[in-house]
């Protein structure tokens, strides 16, 4: 009788607050599937690029530039606003972004 092994999981902390699980389906080798990760402060340094050359920038233009899920760069946002980098002036729709200088 042979027993099939579930399929390996991995939990990987990147930074304080996020976490990347790695689901491997059975018959893979590890390795063979990698998902790259880019580190937060990275993110958010791109993202303040982008709204500094376009203060009218939308979530869903961002993520299309920088290849993340429209949710990933509203998590960003909202910490970059939660750390008084970031400010939205104006209403939801037809406001910009403002980047505050350090």
């Amino acid at each position: 009788m042979i027993l099939e092994r579930e399929p390996a999981t991995e939990f990987e902390e990147v930074g304080t607050t996020l976490f990347v699980a790695r689901f491997w389906r059975k018959g893979l080798e590890k390795g063979i599937i990698e998902k790259t990760v880019v580190p937060s402060e990275e993110t958010s340094d791109k993202i303040l690029a982008i709204i500094r050359s376009d203060m009218k920038a939308t979530a869903r233009h961002m993520a299309e530039m920088l290849g993340l899920s429209s949710r990933a760069v509203e998590m960003q946002l909202a910490k970059l606003k939660q750390d008084g980098k970031l400010k939205r002036v104006g209403p939801k729709k037809g406001g910009c972004w403002e980047v505050n200088r350090d």
